[in-house]
């Protein structure tokens, strides 16, 4: 990996400075308030790093996926919030109009913020239309990306604007790049990673990179059912993506040649429909009744995987190890949540990674149990699979670093 310039290498004071983040943060449907912040509050180094320096900041960030103009998707919440952390204004300015932003821009003391509207609003940003990546990059001197939820898009917030002002890597960037590259440069063995989630396909590349530096790879989840399948066995009505039994097989061949040991549940929940007020059962994988699906894994799993996690120095975890937002079923991922906050304690690295790991991290609250929660789903498949960002391409590169 290029390492690049962060905004430690630049002389920044008393500059404007065009500040991508990722405040796609949910929304609790009841209240119409955040319920999670914690990719805001991820930010605030580097915000206030900038603030310390009397920069003008504008910030610029998404949220959801509208097509054109959405008020329920406004970041004006969001603006609201922030100022209230930061305890100063957060000016939201609603329209794209760039002779407008930039006179409210020149306006702005030093030491100030200004947001922008949901970037996706616009056309151009997810089409990365070179016209508005050009008007946006006219309305600061550099560019700073911290957003590492989105850095494997190809939009022009993310790869437009550095292409045509000099742009840098955030703390929050910088940090994820650096906890998440323990995993591919010589992660201290033995090194078990822990993947769930219900496709084998999302995983397929990340856990085919990762095998010849794993000595474990722990399944759980709907993924699991696959694996499970090609061993023969029946998984009764649990869901099987198209093709997965065959990347299950594949994967279990080249761990062969890797030699390492993929570890599969021996026993798993299983109920007839996913559904709080459905009571579960536990069952040994060569016992699913046909008529029930396999919605966590069971006791014996939970064990043998916690043997396996006991005796790990690096822990990386993709993937809840079933349908955690149900009680019933919230047992496994629950369990595995506290194995791997116990063996940081002890000095291990324990990584999690992908957003329905950090939802469950923030759901058991152990966030502060493990060394690095990861921002970014998408972007940190993308990285662990070993291929380049497209986030960070464009960014001023460190030369001679060492």
């Amino acid at each position: 990996m290029e390492f690049k310039k962060t905004i430690r290498d630049i002389d920044l004071q008393g500059k404007i400075l065009l500040l991508r983040v990722d405040y796609n943060v949910p929304f609790d449907s009841s209240t119409g308030k955040i319920s999670d912040d914690s990719r805001i509050q991820a930010t605030l180094p580097t915000i206030k790093y900038l603030l310390d320096r009397n920069v003008k900041i504008i910030l610029i960030s998404h949220r959801g996926r509208p097509r054109g103009y959405d008020p329920s998707l406004s970041l004006k919440p969001i603006a609201a919030h922030l100022s209230h952390i930061l305890k100063q204004p957060v000016n939201l300015l609603p329209k794209f109009i760039i002779p407008d932003i930039k006179h409210e821009a020149n306006k702005m003391a030093q030491g100030s913020i200004l947001m922008l509207e949901n970037i996706r609003f616009h056309s151009g940003e997810e089409n990365n239309d070179a016209d508005f990546a050009k008007s946006l990059s006219s309305l600061g001197e550099y560019y700073v990306n911290d957003a590492f939820g989105v850095s494997h898009r190809s939009h022009a917030s993310i790869t437009g604007i550095p292409q045509l002002i000099p742009g840098f890597v955030g703390l929050l960037l910088e940090k994820e790049l650096i906890s998440l590259g323990k995993v591919l440069n010589q992660p201290e063995q033995p090194l078990t990673v822990i993947m769930g989630g219900s496709k084998v396909s999302d995983k397929m590349a990340v856990m085919e990179n990762l095998l010849p530096l794993s000595q474990n790879i722990i399944v759980g989840g709907g993924m699991a059912a696959a694996f499970i399948a090609n061993t023969g066995y029946s998984v009764g009505s649990s869901k099987l993506e198209e093709g997965g039994i065959d990347l299950a097989n594949k994967i279990t061949e080249l761990a062969s040649k890797t030699n390492t040991e993929i570890l599969l549940p021996s026993d798993v929940v299983v109920a007839p429909e996913i559904n709080k007020y459905v009571k579960g059962k536990i069952v040994d994988i060569n016992s699913v009744p046909a008529n029930m699906m396999i919605l966590d894994i069971g006791p014996k799993s939970i064990g043998a995987f916690g043997d396996t996690i006991s005796k790990s120095k690096t822990i990386l975890w993709n993937g809840p190890m079933g349908v955690f937002e149900i009680a019933e079923f919230s047992k496994g991922t629950q369990k595995i949540a506290n194995l791997v906050g116990a063996q940081t304690s002890r000095g291990s690295t324990t990584l999690l990674g992908g957003g329905s790991t950090a939802e469950a991290a923030q759901f058991f609250d152990i966030n502060e149990q493990v060394t690095h929660v990861s921002t970014g789903g998408g972007a940190s498949l993308t990285f662990l699979e070993g291929k380049e960002l497209p986030g960070l391409k464009y960014l001023i590169p460190k030369i001679n670093h060492r």
